[in-house]
């Protein structure tokens, strides 16, 4: 994601300087504009200006760049053509410079500000690693599809429900605006008790702009809370003593973990470099410190199945399947087995997820909207009682 940035600053001569330009990050800003003699003295995020590029040509881009490292092109030559990509024009010019610095492909994908995940990022460094460039833009590729095609079936599944809750929530001001009053003053008149929930309904509709704006409010300040790297690290930690949570999360390491010891072993690097690699990467401190015990292990001699087996993450039949790898040899092909197994485990329990949200949003939905209903009609009915 590229950020909008207005800063001021002043050049070696003294002279006052300001503009906007578009960034991944200020650590980058600053860098650029001191390589122009401009030094900053402030500057300002403007979000609603931020750009973030399409998931459509971030495929699109790694779908090219693989069949052009296929071809044998050089990767000077593939930004050259990649960079005729308009939408994408700003973060391949960034990879262009970076290369010509010297980085490496990790530094430069990582650095460009293009929005991808820390498994993606490792996968290019194992790709780079192992020289199998292609495996590893080809998997991210795969990567990116299967995450889009998840989002469209939430979005599609979230459609219905998200329409009605509108309606309900129009309707509730509408009356609470136009209808209500009038039955409140009617009875008023007659001394009768308004039921509890009627009330609540009426509290609602009275202070609708104040709970809009508040939540507005909440949801702000939580957004840039969780930018916070140290907080959004103690939310993770407090999360996984959540069952459920701890068990989503272990599948996802275990199926990135495994497809990343696949190529990087693949490529003659030993277990304890491939596990320093992807332990150096990793955000999380709780699958860091998992990594160091497996690393710990191995250098006392165990055997790669018995340290595994010592963080508690892998399941019974993983662990099987990685020790009868390991006393045949074929440790690569185990791990490329392991890795499918459980992203196909995890593709299962997402849809099983999916199909679990819509009825549970229809049942929520439709609770509320009886409430309100119920709220709205029950002074009538005890009004017509007393009649």
């Amino acid at each position: 994601m590229l950020n909008y940035y207005f800063y001021t600053g002043y050049t070696q001569d003294g002279s006052f300087k300001f503009g906007f330009k578009r960034d991944s990050d200020l650590k980058n800003l600053k860098i650029e504009l001191r390589e122009k003699n401009i030094f900053i003295k402030k500057v300002y995020t403007l979000p609603f200006f931020s750009k973030k590029e399409k998931s459509e040509d971030i495929i699109i881009l790694f779908s090219q760049a693989k069949m052009f490292v296929k071809n044998g092109y050089s990767f000077e030559k593939i930004f050259e053509i990649l960079s005729e990509n308009k939408n994408l024009k700003i973060y391949i010019d960034k990879m262009k410079n970076s290369l010509e610095k010297g980085d490496g492909l990790y530094e430069i994908f990582k650095n460009s500000g293009l929005d991808l995940k820390n498994s993606e990022c490792m996968l290019i460094k194992s790709g780079e690693k192992s020289g199998n460039i292609y495996k590893a833009f080809d998997d991210i590729e795969n990567e990116i599809k299967n995450r889009e095609n998840l989002k469209k079936d939430i979005i599609k599944i979230m459609i219905y429900p998200l329409i009605v809750l509108i309606m309900v929530i129009f309707l509730v001001v509408f009356m609470g605006v136009y209808i209500l009053p009038d039955f409140i003053k009617i009875i008023k008149e007659t001394s009768q008790e308004l039921p509890f929930i009627t009330k609540m309904i009426i509290k609602f509709v009275d202070n609708f702009y104040f709970i809009f704006f508040l939540l507005l409010l909440i949801f702000f300040i939580c957004k840039s809370f969780l930018k916070n790297i140290k907080i959004r690290e103690k939310i993770f930690q407090k999360l996984m003593l959540i069952k459920s949570f701890r068990y989503f999360q272990n599948i996802v390491f275990v199926s990135n973990f495994t497809r990343i010891l696949e190529v990087l072993l693949s490529s003659g690097i030993t277990i304890i470099e491939a596990i320093n690699l992807v332990r150096d990467e990793t955000k999380h401190i709780y699958f860091k410190k998992k990594l160091e015990i497996i690393e710990e292990n191995l250098k006392r001699g165990k055997t790669i199945g018995d340290s595994f087996e010592k963080i508690n993450i892998f399941s019974k039949i993983d662990l099987e399947l990685i020790k009868s790898g390991e006393e045949a040899g074929e440790l690569v092909e185990t791990f490329s087995i392991v890795a499918f197994k459980n992203k196909e485990k995890l593709k299962e329990k997402m849809e099983l997820g999916i199909k679990i949200l819509e009825p549970v949003t229809i049942i929520i939905i439709g609770i509320i909207t009886g409430g309100v209903f119920l709220g709205m009609y029950l002074p009538i009915f005890q009004m017509m009682d007393n009649i």
